[in-house]
């Protein structure tokens, strides 16, 4: 699998998520959207994956080195392993940015 990178609809997140090849999800979101969307997500993720959720800062200040940092060692410190997928989930109200990275080719 290759980097995606795409504007998705909300409610069409959960089956590209749910159609990964992974037993295994990282799951990055800024937290205004978590705020808006995160009940309804949470509530309707796939029961036959595991997931590890990190939320980052919103908006800009999750854009620094510091931030990005911060999200590697929550992942390392959980022990993930190098078939698992980094689903980043970001956007505004009006779109859902959906980035879907496989961790090992």
């Amino acid at each position: 699998m290759k980097t995606e990178i795409k504007i998705i609809e909300k409610e069409k997140i959960l089956n590209d998520i749910d159609a990964l090849d992974t037993d295994l999800i990282l799951v990055v979101v800024d937290s205004r959207v978590w705020q808006l969307y995160g009940k309804d997500f949470e509530n309707k993720l796939p029961s036959h994956k595991n997931f590890i959720l990190f939320k980052s800062l919103e908006g800009e200040k999750t854009k620094c080195f510091e931030e990005f940092e911060s999200g590697l060692e929550f992942f390392l410190e959980k022990g993930i392993h190098r078939n698992a997928h980094l689903v980043a989930i970001g956007g505004e109200q009006q779109a859902i940015l959906l980035v879907i990275l496989q961790l090992a080719y």
